[in-house]
This record gives C-alpha cells, sequence and structure tokens, in this order.
C-alpha cells in the first residue's frame, strides 16, 4: 500500500513511499526516497487514515522500532518525546492520544534482534485495524488483563483473552483486529526474528526443540496464506501470591 505523508510545518517536504510509515534518524539518506532525511520534531500524517503521528526529536530508532511505531500509530498510539527509562538499549515509548483512551507501550530491544513489548491502555471507544505482515517475527503474546478479536477474511474471529498466552509465527496478508472500549488491556510481547528460532532450532536436540521446530517449521512450509496463530494456553490463571 502506497501512503502520501506530509510534514505539517514548513521547510518540510512531502514524500512517497510504498511500504509503511517510517520516523527519519538523524543525516540518514533512504535510498526509497533518494535524498538525506534529517531529524525534526513535528507531526506527519497518512492521507486516508488519518494516522498523526507525534516525533519526538532526540533519540533514533532502528527499522524495527520505525516498524511497530507506524504499526501502532493505526492504533492511536504517539511517540512520546522521550525514550522509555530503561536499562535497555535501545527502545521506543508510545503514549495513547487522548482523543482516543489513555495508555502507553514500550518495545525494548534486548540482544540479537529480540524485542519485548509491554502495554497498558484503555480505549474510549471500538478500535478496528487491519495489519498485513510480509516478513512477521515468531511473537509470543501473552495478554494479562482485558480481551480482543482477531481474524482472516472469509474467517471466523479468534477471542483472545486473560491469561490467553499466543504463538504467532510467518507471514500473513491480512489480519483484522477488534479492540472494545472501556477494558484496561494488558500484555506482553517477545517477539523472535527468524534467524534467531532458526539458529536455536539448529543448536537444539531435546524434544522440546524438536516440537517446536514442527510446530514453526511444518506450518511455516504450508501453502496456506494467512496468519499463523497458536494458543498454547487459555485462560491462566493469576498467583495468588
Amino acid at each position: 500500500m502506497t501512503h502520501t505523508i506530509k510534514f505539517l510545518k514548513e521547510n518540510q517536504v512531502t514524500y512517497t513511499r510504498k511500504e509503511s510509515v517510517f520516523l527519519p534518524e538523524a543525516g540518514k539518506r533512504n535510498s526509497d526516497f533518494g535524498k538525506t532525511e534529517t531529524k525534526r520534531s513535528g507531526i506527519k500524517q497518512i492521507n486516508g487514515n488519518q494516522t498523526v503521528i507525534k516525533l519526538g526529536g532526540g533519540f533514533g530508532m532502528d527499522d524495527v522500532l520505525e516498524y511497530y511505531a507506524s504499526d501502532f500509530s493505526r492504533k492511536s498510539f504517539l511517540v512520546a518525546d522521550k525514550p522509555p527509562a530503561s536499562r535497555f538499549f535501545h527502545g521506543l515509548r508510545m503514549e495513547m492520544d487522548k482523543k482516543m483512551g489513555r495508555g502507553w507501550l514500550e518495545i525494548l530491544r534486548i540482544h540479537n534482534g529480540i524485542y519485548v513489548g509491554l502495554a497498558d491502555y484503555c480505549l474510549n471507544q471500538p478500535l478496528e485495524t487491519c495489519n498485513t505482515e510480509k516478513q512477521a517475527p515468531v511473537q509470543l503474546n501473552i495478554l494479562l488483563s482485558g480481551h480482543f478479536q482477531f481474524g482472516m477474511p472469509g474467517e471466523a474471529k479468534h477471542t483472545v483473552a486473560a491469561g490467553d498466552i499466543w504463538l504467532v509465527h510467518g507471514p500473513f496478508d491480512q489480519a483484522s483486529f477488534t479492540q472494545f472500549a472501556n477494558e484496561n488491556i494488558c500484555s506482553v510481547a517477545i517477539y523472535l526474528p527468524r534467524e534467531v528460532m532458526e539458529s536455536w532450532l539448529g543448536t537444539s536436540c531435546c524434544g522440546i526443540g524438536k516440537g517446536l521446530e514442527k510446530l514453526l517449521l511444518g506450518k511455516a512450509d504450508s501453502k496456506e496464506t494467512g496468519q499463523q496463530a497458536t494458543p498454547l494456553v487459555r485462560g491462566l490463571q493469576r498467583s495468588s501470591a
């Protein structure tokens, strides 16, 4: 999909990119645009989607963080002015647009391309979004509170509830997500690059490793299209401690 992105302050440029929105780094030359971009604070809007992203000034992002910034901007999150205060080397904090609700999410890069996502927010109104993943990482998603639904065209929607743990992997053409109003959503997600998974599986000899290899690689070799999502645990109860 092609988006036309406009910076809404003077001396800023209009350009078109045939991918997701990106947040430019200082002095970074981007071959898609054929010119050098400079870091700036401001607002940019994606025509048609009515998405507004607030750019913080003072920290750069790698391609993965840029991707998630674009993805979550469609869910009414704005990039915070400062990165998350953590001991990790790199991260992204986004806060929900106050018109849509309240809350935040963080994406933290740990090591070897492994990312951890933390979210805690509540919507003022229901929200419908659509995602397309061509090179999706392996994801382990844990929902601590709230619930949402997701599905593919022509398929019944799946409901993810508090205490559910889902394993998501492989590319999918389109997935729709429905989130509900006045419900606190709290979740943890671990994103594992395929290279890391292949490295782990290549050195694993235990039954768990072989089972994971069958689950991931067996489905990944399938000719079926659509999201590959597997519920690992349903309704895990909170600890009494």
